[in-house]
């Protein structure tokens, strides 16, 4: 339950308890933080991972490292109890009768179907590609022309300047299918988490490019089509806008749904989802052109090996129902 995952989607709440004047006394108790042990002594911590603490020293950067998850462990055998508590409350009493009381441990983590067709779902990186040159406005808003099912790490965002001035040859888009039918229509959503792994980056041209999370209308929900391209929303369903200067390397990045994401999760369905480029793509701004030089933003898709670098969907939702509960996480540690 708290692992690396959770420490990053709850980071800022861990650090506001460990920071904070008299509760970080007691929270860094609770995880065994101890200033006599410890060479942070009563420094602010910056970053906290199952594992780890880190702090600011002057211009360093200092990191304590345990050779075991210690901080999970601390987590869990400190409020286990209250855990247990209302997840059992969840099941017996709220998520049946009065879901308004629930904590949320009703939850659903889902993945996009690896392979080309995917058997329910799929991830796909889609391009419109112009080997001659085309204006930037035929990319932000022209058809698409190809698309990468079954690769393992691929672009979601990449744009490729022409050697003709003010000529571009590429744009690309990512295109996320996730099922969440299994909370059928007695749920109620009320939080999402579009998980993603960024694998690379890269700014040849200084573009400074950035990547949010807008909704996608494909032909099948089991293979791409060229026209799925052109078919994405540019309505923003998360306020998380990554920019590229940001993103940190091969770790994973998180989109917190706002009301609009909220609202495309299909709970009897298949909720459609899509990486774009805003600044330049869904703005249909030219980036400064200068000849022959791309940018990117790679992640994992569902073809990586296991399910540990694949992009997820994390729901959690109300139910009336005896729906399956998948994972565990109370609603008031939600970001």
């Amino acid at each position: 339950m708290f692992d690396i995952d959770f420490f990053n989607e709850h980071q800022s709440k861990l650090l506001w308890l460990l920071n904070k004047p008299i509760v970080s006394k007691w929270f860094r108790y609770v995880l065994r933080i101890n200033s006599d042990r410890s060479d942070i002594k009563t420094r602010q911590i910056d970053k906290i991972e199952p594992n780890a603490i880190f702090w600011s020293d002057g211009d360093l950067t200092v990191g304590e490292f345990r050779t075991h998850d210690k901080f999970s462990k601390r987590l869990y055998h400190a409020f286990k109890y209250i855990w247990w508590l209302m997840h059992f409350w969840d099941w017996l009493v709220a998520d049946r009768f009065i879901p308004q009381l629930s904590f949320g441990f009703a939850t659903l983590t889902t993945y996009p179907d690896a392979g080309n067709p995917g058997t329910t779902t799929h991830d796909v990186d889609l391009w419109r590609y112009v080997a001659a040159g085309d204006t930037w406005n035929s990319f932000a808003t022209g058809n698409g022309n190809g698309g990468d099912q079954t690769s393992t790490s691929q672009s979601a965002v990449y744009i490729k300047s022409h050697t003709t001035t003010n000529l571009f040859t590429e744009n690309d888009r990512a295109q996320l299918l996730f099922d969440t039918s299994s909370i059928t229509s007695n749920g109620q959503t009320f939080s999402a988490v579009l998980s993603i792994w960024r694998s690379s980056t890269f700014d040849g041209g200084n573009w400074a490019p950035n990547m949010a999370l807008y909704s996608s209308n494909p032909s099948s929900n089991t293979a791409f089509t060229n026209s799925d391209y052109e078919n994405m929303g540019s309505t923003l369903l998360s306020d998380d806008i990554k920019e590229l200067s940001t993103l940190e390397p091969v770790a994973r990045h998180y989109y917190i749904l706002n009301s609009n994401g909220i609202t495309a999760v299909n709970i009897s369905g298949i909720t459609k989802l899509a990486l774009r480029n805003q600044n330049y793509d869904v703005a249909n701004v030219q980036p400064t052109w200068i000849s022959n030089k791309f940018c990117y933003i790679n992640i994992n898709y569902a073809d990586a090996t296991g399910s540990v670098f694949d992009p997820y969907l994390l729901v959690k939702y109300y139910t009336a129902a005896n729906l399956s509960t998948v994972g565990a996480m109370p609603a008031f540690l939600l970001p």
